[in-house]
C-alpha cells in the first residue's frame, strides 16, 4: 500500500469512537507501525483492520486478510472451544496461507505464517 493510501486509512481510524475497554487505537500505521505494542497489533488486526482497509485493498487481498482476521478473532476470545473455535481457526489459517501462496508465490509465505498452521 502506498503511503497516501495508508494516510487515508489513518483518517478512517480517527473517525472511530471505540469503547475504552478495547484499548488504544493504533492511529499512525503509515510510518510508526514498527513501534506498536502487542496489544496495539491485536487491536488493529482483530478490531479495526477490516473496517479501515475496506475499499483500500483489492478485493482478493481483502478477502485473504479477512480469513486471517476471522481466525485471530476466534482464538482471541476469552473462552475457546476445541470443537468449534480451534477447528475453524485452523481451517481459516490454512486457507489464508494457501491463498497467500497462490496470490504472491511461495516466497511470500513466511515462517510465522507456516507456524499458524501448527
Amino acid at each position: 500500500m502506498s503511503k497516501s493510501k495508508l494516510e487515508k486509512v489513518e483518517s478512517r481510524l480517527e473517525e472511530i469512537n471505540s469503547s475504552t475497554d478495547i484499548g488504544r487505537i493504533p492511529f499512525h500505521i503509515s510510518g510508526h507501525y514498527g513501534v506498536f505494542s502487542a496489544a496495539e497489533w491485536k487491536n488493529w488486526k482483530v478490531t479495526f483492520s477490516l473496517y479501515a482497509l475496506c475499499g483500500f485493498l483489492p478485493d482478493v487481498d481483502y478477502k485473504c486478510w479477512d480469513k486471517f482476521v476471522l481466525a485471530c478473532r476466534l482464538l482471541c476470545k476469552p473462552f475457546v472451544t476445541k470443537e468449534d473455535d480451534v477447528t475453524k481457526a485452523d481451517l481459516l489459517f490454512l486457507n489464508f496461507c494457501k491463498t497467500v501462496e497462490r496470490l504472491y508465490g511461495l516466497s511470500a509465505v513466511t515462517c510465522n505464517m507456516h507456524l499458524h498452521c501448527h
